[in-house]
């Protein structure tokens, strides 16, 4: 005996873009450092259930499939082998009633 259930499938694309804008400064001990700007947008072409989604409420609604982004940060290399970056972001512009915040410290050693 088997037993047949019929599965669920979605599709989801997205094509995400984006632009950085930087300046090189250099601290009074000489120290380099790279301060940047990010401008990106972000494009659903296919989601689940055409884009509806539920609120708490349990109402539908169907955001836009457009997003806005804005990031600024800095990178430096703190030796020969140790970099950091801090960046700090708005992600929803363009989104009513969505406020989606990043906040990224990355450290990378080298060896």
């Amino acid at each position: 005996m088997s037993v047949s259930l019929p599965g669920d499938s979605y599709n989801y694309g997205v094509l995400d873009m984006s632009t950085e804008v930087s300046r090189f400064f250099r601290l009074p001990d000489g120290q380099p450092f790279l301060v940047f700007a990010e401008l990106g947008a972000q494009y659903e072409f296919e989601r689940p259930n055409d884009g509806k989604i539920l609120t708490g409420d349990l109402s539908e609604v169907s955001p836009s499939p457009w997003a806005f982004s804005l990031r600024s940060g800095l990178r430096m290399l703190l030796n020969e082998n140790l970099q950091i970056e801090a960046t700090g972001g708005y992600l929803s512009l363009g989104q009513d009633d969505l406020d989606v915040w990043e906040g990224k410290l990355h450290v990378s050693w080298s060896f």
